[in-house]
């Protein structure tokens, strides 16, 4: 008979066991019922027994029987084996890398191909962070990261900033990364799909640069105060009769200010009737490398402004499209609204071309305006480069340079219209162009800088004439600089001549006695008419040239007094210089 003695507790065999991190628990399920089953025994069944002889022997058979699969168990169990299972599975539901992330206080990011894909995905948990290759397909510039969080009551699913998830408790809102590339935003950018509420969504986020793709919008873009648009110079589609974008302000207490738009390229080829962008009512906003092209419909504008100051529109070209009537490169108004902000001062406008509109600048200024600069701008084939009415004073024109290739049609370089526009014109080069200034106001008109004109010659209103071209048309006055030549009596029909450090001056040999009116500064003047007049300041000297031999200076013409020079009858001598001096503004005498 075995002898039966008392059973000693041999739960202690397991304590390694007991001891492995509590994050492996959930794999040794065999193992934890064997520590409570010995647990059991310990404390309930080996006591009992131990009072039984009969259930000792019979539990010590069971006890030897536990013992030998407990130790076979273990000796065929590949710990690591089980572990790097465990792990790996771990690792693909994602709870490794937040149990990672949260020990290392970081924040782990999840990679999907696609918004679709981070949708649809089950592994997600408050906290998490994703990235996505793409918006709708990989590397289709829509990119981004994306911080999952719980809804709460005050979002709204756009899904462009905030993403719904599978689970309906949670939602990806976008990580916004300066400047917004809406193409993040679900924007396709393939030319026809309609972008707008892509484009808008991100304008109204503050700062937007496009990266790829071609923007369709059927609707305008609203720009607001301090936002930014960079445009990348990727084509931007209005829909057709649309402006692709404006620049609205509300008077003088809600002006829209500080936008800045650069880099633009606005396809108004694509449809009928769109125009470029439109600002009313602002102040300090900057335009730089504006491209619009081709308008395409009657009426149609490149850029259009009505009121405001400080305005600064910096390189660009406007493109029309002649077999269409009213077509605007730069459209410049003001209004007499009554809400503080109908003048319009300081803007600027520099280095554009214009090709093929009717009216390549057109201003009409209701209320009375300050300084306006249009700086290094070409023409091509237009009707009118300048058309300038209302009230400007001055307005600034330097360094322009129009063209066209059929001088058949009456073109106007700088047209004058109104009675209140004050012109200051420097640097002009015009080729085929019938009228380049033309004066049609009250007003003076200054002309400075070298003015030349080529081509089929022109047949202006009123004519000075550089060495081989027509320069200014003007019904009255003049300030001029640098060397001119005045001819022709019926291009000078009235009007007043103020030659400002002329180094040369040629009175035309049909200007009639009271035509023609030059202040001189002590420079030569060549005398081709028989009686001309000259004014003057008190004591100021001045040389005359004299070219014909029946050239003769006298008091009166026709019976009536003129008397210029001062109680003198005199024949002059041809090809010589004689010298005068003023003794009055209009009285002068001959000196040795």
């Amino acid at each position: 008979m075995i002898k039966i003695e008392k059973l000693n507790p041999f739960g202690r065999m397991c304590i390694s066991l007991g001891m492995l991190p509590s994050s492996y628990k959930e794999s040794l399920t065999y193992e934890e019922q064997l520590l409570w089953f010995f647990k059991y025994l310990d404390e309930t069944v080996i006591p009992t027994v131990n009072n039984n002889a009969d259930a000792v022997e019979e539990l010590q058979a069971l006890y030897l029987q536990i013992k030998t699969y407990v130790d076979e168990y273990f000796n065929n169990l590949d710990v690591q084996e089980e572990i790097n299972n465990k792990l790996d599975d771990m690792a693909e539901s994602g709870q490794l890398t937040d149990i990672i992330a949260q020990y290392l206080q970081l924040a782990g990011v999840l990679a999907y191909n696609t918004v679709a894909d981070m949708k649809a995905a089950n592994n997600l948990v408050d906290g998490s962070i994703c990235k996505t290759l793409g918006y709708h397909s990989i590397n289709d510039g829509g990119d981004a990261y994306y911080k999952v969080r719980e809804v709460i009551n005050t979002d709204v699913v756009d899904e462009m900033t905030l993403i719904a998830l599978s689970d309906e408790e949670l939602i990806a809102e976008l990580i916004i990364l300066y400047p917004i590339n809406p193409l993040t935003l679900g924007a396709k950018g393939d030319g026809t799909t309609d972008d707008y509420n892509y484009l808008q969504k991100a304008i109204n986020l503050g700062s937007v640069k496009l990266t790829k793709g071609s923007y369709y919008i059927s609707n305008t873009l609203n720009m607001l105060s301090t936002s930014i648009f960079d445009g990348n110079n990727r084509p931007i589609i209005p829909a057709a009769n649309k402006t692709a974008f404006q620049l609205i302000g509300n008077g003088v207490n809600n002006p829209i200010t500080n936008t800045v738009m650069k880099n633009i390229n606005i396809m108004t080829s694509e449809n009928a009737g769109s125009n470029g962008i439109y600002l009313k009512d602002g102040y300090f906003n900057y335009f730089e490398n504006i491209n619009i092209q081709t308008l395409n419909g009657d009426n149609t504008f490149g850029i259009k402004i009505e009121n405001g100051f400080n305005h600064v529109f910096r390189n660009g070209r406007i493109l029309g499209d002649l077999t269409f009537t009213g077509q605007i490169g730069f459209d410049i108004s003001s209004t007499n609204n009554g809400d503080g902000i109908e003048n319009m001062t300081n803007n600027l406008y520099e280095n554009f071309l214009i090709q093929r509109t009717q009216y390549g600048v057109k201003t009409n200024y209701v209320t009375t305006c300050n300084v306006s600069e249009f700086n290094n701008f070409g023409f091509s084939a237009c009707d009118y480069c300048y058309y300038l009415d209302g009230y400007a004073l001055p307005i600034s024109i330097r360094n322009s340079r129009m063209e066209l290739s059929n001088a058949s049609n009456d073109t106007y370089g700088i047209y004058i219209k109104g009675s209140g526009i004050r012109a200051y014109i420097e640097t002009l080069n015009a080729y085929n162009i019938k009228y380049p200034i033309y004066n049609d106001t009250t007003n003076d008109v200054y002309v400075n800088g070298t003015c030349t004109f080529t081509g089929t010659p022109q047949s202006p209103k009123f004519n000075i004439i550089t060495s081989n071209g027509n320069i200014v048309n003007n019904a009255y006055m003049y300030y001029l600089s640098n060397v001119y030549n005045l001819i022709s009596s019926s291009s000078l029909a009235s009007g007043k001549f103020y030659a400002n450090n002329n180094n040369f001056v040629n009175l035309g040999n049909e200007i009639n006695s009271d035509s023609v009116n030059i202040v001189p500064d002590n420079r030569i003047y060549k005398a081709t008419q028989r009686i001309f007049n000259l004014y003057g300041s008190r004591g100021v000297e001045a040389l005359i040239y004299t070219e014909l031999s029946d050239i003769h200076f006298q008091t009166s013409t026709n019976g009536s007094t003129t008397s210029m020079l001062t109680g003198q009858n005199i024949d002059l001598i041809p090809n010589q210089f004689y010298k005068i001096k003023f003794i009055d503004t209009n009285k002068w005498t001959l000196i040795n």
